[in-house]
C-alpha cells in the first residue's frame, strides 16, 4: 500500500510538469516547408545526321549543298570541327531519271556532339531543308549530382527565409533547426519527343532538358 501511495503521489507531481515541457516544446517551434527546382541542359548530346539528296529539287541542291548548309550550321551554333566527322557516304541507284538526270542518290552520314540544348536549337534551326534527317543517339548530363545538392540546399535555405519572415513579423527570434523531412524527390531526365515540323516536310526531334525538385519540412526552434 505504502508503494501504490507514492506512486500515485509521483503521478500527482510529475504528470503536471512532463504536460507543461511536453507544451513549451509544441508551442515554441515552427514548422515551414521550402521547394527548390532546377532545370539544366544535357552536356553532351549525340546526334547522327543523314543528308540525302533524293528528294532535293534540281541541280543546285545536291549532296555537296547539303553538307554546305551542315558546315554552315556548325559554325552558326559554335560547334568545334572536331566534334562532327563523316561516318559514311552512300551512293544508291534509284532505278529513274531525276531532274538532274541521274539515277544515284547520295548519302553523307555525319555523328556530331553538341554540349547543350540551346545549341542543339540554334543548329537544328539552321539545318531546315529537305534532304536532312537528325536522330538523337545519346542524352547525358555530368552535373546530375551537383544539380541534386544544390536544389536540396536551395530547398533549405527556402524553408529557412519562410520560417524567418514568420518569426521577424510576429516580433520573435529564430533558432536552430531541430529536423528536417524529405517530403519530395523528383529527377525528370532529359530525353528526345517527336519531332517539330519546322517548314513543310522538315521534321526534326526535340530535345528537354533535366529537371531537379526537392519539397522538404523543417522544424526551427523558436527563441
Amino acid at each position: 500500500m505504502k508503494k501504490f501511495a507514492l506512486y500515485l503521489l509521483l503521478n500527482m507531481v510529475c504528470l503536471p510538469m512532463f504536460s507543461q515541457f511536453m507544451a513549451g516544446s509544441q508551442f515554441n517551434t515552427i514548422t515551414v516547408r521550402g521547394q527548390a527546382s532546377i532545370t539544366q541542359s544535357p552536356d553532351r548530346i549525340l546526334l547522327r545526321i543523314t543528308l540525302s539528296d533524293e528528294y532535293c529539287a534540281g541541280p543546285k541542291e545536291n549532296i555537296d549543298a547539303l553538307t554546305a548548309l551542315y558546315n554552315d550550321a556548325l559554325i552558326k551554333a559554335g560547334v568545334d570541327k572536331s566534334k562532327s566527322k563523316l561516318t559514311k557516304e552512300e551512293r544508291t541507284d534509284l532505278g529513274y531519271t531525276t531532274s538532274r538526270k541521274t539515277t544515284e542518290m547520295i548519302s553523307r552520314i555525319f555523328q556530331l556532339e553538341l554540349s547543350s540544348t540551346k545549341q542543339y536549337d540554334t543548329f537544328r534551326t539552321a539545318m531546315i531543308s529537305k534532304g536532312v534527317q537528325i536522330e538523337v543517339i545519346e542524352l547525358s548530363n555530368s552535373a546530375i549530382e551537383s544539380m541534386k545538392q544544390k536544389a536540396q540546399r536551395d530547398a533549405i535555405l527556402a524553408a529557412q527565409n519562410k520560417a524567418s519572415n514568420y518569426v521577424t513579423v510576429a516580433g520573435g527570434k529564430l533558432g536552430r533547426v531541430l529536423r528536417i523531412d524529405e517530403d519530395l524527390e523528383t529527377f525528370t531526365p532529359s530525353e528526345s519527343t517527336g519531332g517539330e515540323e519546322l517548314a513543310e516536310g522538315v521534321s526534326f526531334p526535340l530535345i528537354s532538358n533535366d529537371f531537379v525538385r526537392f519539397e522538404i519540412s523543417v522544424i526551427f526552434e523558436l527563441q
